[in-house]
């Protein structure tokens, strides 16, 4: 790289070098130049520079000294083949903030809600606001919509209305809905299974429309046999206790139910986990063989009390073969390795207790010896009166496992964000609760104490939304100070947006997502998705910041009572991929009474860096 002697003009100061550069590396390599002080060599007078230095792609210049970034370009690249449902409220963003910026006036009640926000701030962050938008509009074409829903910004004139934006975020949520209770957003639309039934001949008692798991949890008739010794917890029906240890430290205390079970029985007479469920909410089956769209739920109380029979939502397995070679010889797949799923919903009106749930279908498997009806096997719940406890969610601390790399440059900045809101009954959600935490100077095996709610209940709810976003910011201070303020400032629109919104949806609109018929805590997930990623697709377009937390948590307030009910097991550590496909490890640390903790450590790859954000769930009413 050669520069003019009679170089560009930089701030005041005018350039005069050569630089020779030999890049031998591949991938993406940043150039910061800074200028120099003619009389004293040692000052950087860069940071205070009236035009301050800038790496493509980013509104706001990485410092000298910091850490590498990953360019625009990769990040939208990446954001592009990881989100196949675009963001609303990040598309919205940029369409109001460019007709702010553009000097229309507020044309309906959602622009004069948010615009408020781009009047107030201030003019170096309003500059970072115009580069911000003029970067979707210089954003080569194939990029340009990553991570946006485009519909809302293909007339750079066009007001967002409320209505539009209410059926486009409600259409987000469906989606997302859909990804998260059946792991494909496809799953919105109803699909029968391959057709995997044989003909037995003589006697064979093994139902061939099977359930493998219910609520995720692996039944007693899981094919192939599950062993004792490989059950989690959560599948073996286990009463609890805290005692107090020799040592003097309290902890929970399980013992295995064993004969007079409330439902199936495993090896040795121990019991199968019969899983609560409240009326309203939805329980998901995945198994083999559900290859009707008219399957039927038939639900029985074992004590006579009550019966139902339920329509369900049907999406079947088309990527597990069906068949195989064994021997030489075809084989059907029939056994849990085939995941046919469908939800369905708890009638209100049914009395609490134990239940018997089985599968009815119409017989069109082609073979008469069925009968016209199919039956699975009977697997159990436990219907229990919907809950009315609240809870509260406190963020302990951040610890640094592994910093980003390269170390040796340094420290890193971390920015971490929660956004939460309640799941209220009616569809709709709660207010916008948020948490932002900055951090520097943060290296390897390092903690950071926040000890701070992220989430308080505040009335009847039947589930939380939690979206976990955490970038690493490291820049020069007065450039760090404009990145804590637009993005408290983007924070701010979110909170203006989700209150106008949840305002139609509270109107009507949540009874689409109510009517999903999906589980609760996938609905939450959702909502905690939509959130998060917009986050994520805007800040991919206006800073130097890389992602290294990524999450989105949902529950039903039955699954906040079962986490911090001491009468029942702590669950495993699990795995599982964020929406932007970090890895996310959840590790219980144990229970006392009323409260949970837990840590969720995020692995992100292409920062090659290890971050845990360890919370305490606490029940409070």
């Amino acid at each position: 790289m050669t520069q003019d002697p009679d170089g560009p003009v930089i701030g005041k100061r005018t350039t005069g070098c050569r630089v020779d550069i030999h890049i031998k590396n591949k991938g993406d390599v940043h150039v910061h130049a800074c200028c120099s002080d003619d009389k004293d060599a040692t000052k950087s007078p860069c940071p205070g520079e009236e035009v301050p230095p800038r790496i493509v792609g980013a509104c706001i210049p990485l410092g000298l000294g910091c850490k590498p970034k990953q360019s625009r370009t990769h990040k939208l690249e990446r954001l592009r083949a990881r989100t196949s449902i675009p963001s609303v409220l990040a598309a919205s963003f940029f369409q109001t903030a460019r007709r702010h910026l553009a000097g229309h006036n507020a044309a309906n009640d959602f622009e004069a809600a948010v615009f408020p926000v781009f009047e107030n701030m201030s003019p170096t962050v309003r500059a970072v606001l115009a580069c911000a938008v003029d970067s979707y509009r210089t954003t080569e074409p194939d990029l340009r919509d990553a991570g946006l829903e485009p519909s809302l910004l293909a007339d750079p004139t066009k007001p967002v209305d409320m209505a539009t934006l209410t059926t486009a975020v409600v259409q987000e949520i469906k989606l997302r809905s859909a990804e998260a209770a059946f792991g494909d957003a496809a799953a919105l639309q109803e699909r029968p299974g391959l057709n995997r039934f044989f003909n037995p001949g003589g006697e064979f008692f093994e139902a061939q429309l099977q359930i493998c798991r219910v609520n995720n949890l692996r039944t007693a008739s899981h094919r192939p046999p599950i062993s004792l010794g490989d059950r989690l917890p959560a599948e073996i029906q286990q009463k609890c206790a805290l005692v107090l240890g020799a040592d003097g430290v309290i902890r929970q205390n399980c013992s295995v139910q064993t004969g007079n079970c409330p439902g199936n029985e495993l090896p040795d007479s121990v019991c199968a986990r019969v899983p609560d469920v409240a009326n309203g909410d939805s329980v998901m089956l995945s198994g083999v063989n559900f290859m009707n769209l008219d399957i039927k739920v038939r639900l029985k109380a074992r004590d006579g009390s009550g019966s139902a029979e339920v329509d369900a939502h049907v999406f079947g397995d088309l990527t597990t073969p069906l068949s195989e070679q064994i021997n030489g010889q075809t084989a059907l797949i029939r056994d849990c390795r085939v995941k046919d799923q469908l939800s369905f919903v708890i009638p209100d009106d049914l009395p609490p207790g134990i239940y018997e749930l089985q599968l009815a279908m119409p017989n069109t498997t082609g073979l008469p010896i069925f009968g016209p009806t199919v039956l699975s096997n009977v697997e159990f719940i436990n219907i229990v009166p919907p809950e009315t406890a609240r809870f509260q969610i406190v963020a302990e601390r951040l610890r640094a496992r592994q910093e980003t790399s390269p170390q040796s440059f340094g420290s890193d900045e971390v920015a971490l964000t929660f956004l939460a809101a309640e799941l209220l009954p009616d569809g709709s959600t709660g207010s916008l609760q948020k948490l932002t935490k900055r951090f520097s100077d943060v290296d390897s095996g390092e903690n950071r104490t926040i000890e701070q709610p992220v989430f308080n209940q505040s009335q009847p709810a039947l589930g939380l939304a939690m979206s976990v976003v955490g970038f690493e910011v490291d820049s020069e201070r007065a450039f760090r100070e404009q990145l804590n303020d637009f993005q408290d400032a983007f924070v701010d629109y979110l909170s203006r947006a989700w209150e106008k919104l949840k305002e139609t949806l509270s109107a009507g609109a949540g009874a689409a997502i109510k009517a999903l018929g999906f589980v609760k805590g996938a609905i939450a997930i959702a909502i905690a998705a939509v959130v998060g990623i917009a986050v994520i697709a805007v800040i991919a377009r206006w800073a130097p910041a890389d992602l290294i937390m990524d999450d989105a948590i949902g529950f039903s307030v039955i699954e906040l009572a079962e986490l911090t009910n001491v009468d029942l097991p702590i669950s495993g550590i699990t795995r599982h991929p964020s929406p932007q496909d970090l890895e996310v490890v959840v590790t219980p640390l144990g229970k006392t009474a009323l409260t949970y903790r837990e840590f969720r450590e995020y692995v992100a790859e292409d920062e090659d860096s290890r971050y845990e954000v360890h919370l305490r769930y606490n029940r409070t009413a």
